[in-house]
C-alpha cells in the first residue's frame, strides 16, 4: 500500500489524486509543483510544501519539497523544510566539502529518504541555498548574546529572506517566526530591538504546528543537542530568545 501525505503550515493531509502525472524522481529533494505518479497513481502536488511518498509495505519513503516560480510561497516551502528537519548533527558527519565549504547538494540529498539532522547553521544555510536556486535573496544570520558565555549555547543561526521589500527572519531549528504588534513578519534585527531591555515579547508563529516530534529517538546517542528545543521550555523559550537574540554578528 502506498500513500502520499502533504505537510505545511501546520496542515497534514492526504495529497489529492490527479488525472495524470509525471514520473517521480527519487534523486532530488526538490520538485516543481505539479502532478506526479507514485505506485501507479497520479497525485496533485501543485500546492507548495512537503510531500511524503510512503510505501507502507517496504517502509521506504521519499520526501519532496514542492516549489513554484514565479509564484514562490516562502511560508509553505520553509514550513515544509521545518517538517523534514530534526536538530542534530548526523548529516554533518557525512558531508563532503567543496573549496572548504559545505556541499549543499550532499546535505539536500540526505533529506530525500529521511529527515535532515543538522544544527542551526547548516539548516539555515541549506534553506538560503535552496532559495538562491529559485532566484530569490536569502542569508543565514548569526545572532549572539552580549551576556556571560556558558560555552554551550551562546549564539544561534537563523534564516532571513528578502521579499516584500523587507528582511524576514525564520528560526528553522525551532520551526517558527515572529510578528510585531501590527502583524508584520519581523527580521532578526527587529526582534532584537523589540525585546531589548525587557521589551514586550512578540507573537511567535509555528511553522509546523507541532504535528511531528522534533526529538529523534532513533538517532545515535550523542548526536542530538537539545539546547535549542526552546519550544519545550517554559513560556515557549522566551528567556532563551532574550538571552541569545542580543546582537547580529
Amino acid at each position: 500500500m502506498k500513500i502520499v501525505r502533504y505537510l505545511a503550515n501546520g496542515v497534514e493531509a492526504p495529497a489529492p489524486m490527479a488525472a495524470n502525472g509525471a514520473a517521480l524522481s527519487s534523486t532530488s529533494a526538490l520538485m516543481r509543483a505539479g502532478s506526479y505518479v507514485f505506485g501507479g497513481v497520479s497525485y496533485d502536488c501543485s500546492q507548495q510544501g512537503l510531500y511524503r511518498f510512503i510505501d507502507l509495505d517496504t517502509g521506504i519513503s521519499i520526501n519532496k519539497l514542492s516549489w513554484d516560480s514565479p509564484n514562490f510561497d516562502y511560508y509553505s516551502f520553509i514550513s515544509g523544510m521545518c517538517h523534514n528537519h530534526l536538530h542534530g548533527s548526523e548529516d554533518e558527519q557525512m558531508l563532503s566539502t567543496r573549496d572548504g565549504d559545505w556541499d549543499y547538494q550532499v546535505i539536500s540529498n540526505r533529506g530525500i529518504n529521511g529527515k535532515w539532522r543538522n544544527r542551526c547553521g547548516v539548516i539555515a544555510s541549506l534553506a538560503a541555498w535552496y532559495i538562491g536556486i529559485f532566484g530569490k535573496t536569502a542569508r543565514a544570520v548569526n545572532v549572539v548574546t552580549n551576556g556571560a558565555q556558558n560555552g554551550f549555547d551562546d549564539g544561534h543561526f537563523v534564516l532571513e529572506t528578502l521579499h516584500g521589500s523587507a528582511w524576514r527572519m525564520w528560526d528553522m531549528t525551532n520551526a517558527c517566526y515572529f510578528v510585531d504588534a501590527a502583524g508584520a513578519h519581523m527580521s532578526a534585527a527587529a526582534l532584537i530591538a523589540q525585546i531589548a531591555n525587557g521589551g514586550a515579547f512578540p507573537q511567535k508563529i509555528s511553522l509546523d504546528g507541532d504535528l511531528e516530534p522534533k526529538f529523534d529517538s532513533h538517532s545515535r546517542a550523542g548526536n542530538i543537542d537539545m539546547s535549542c528545543y526552546v519550544r519545550y521550555l517554559p513560556s515557549g523559550g522566551e528567556s532563551w530568545y532574550r538571552r541569545i537574540f542580543q546582537r547580529v554578528v
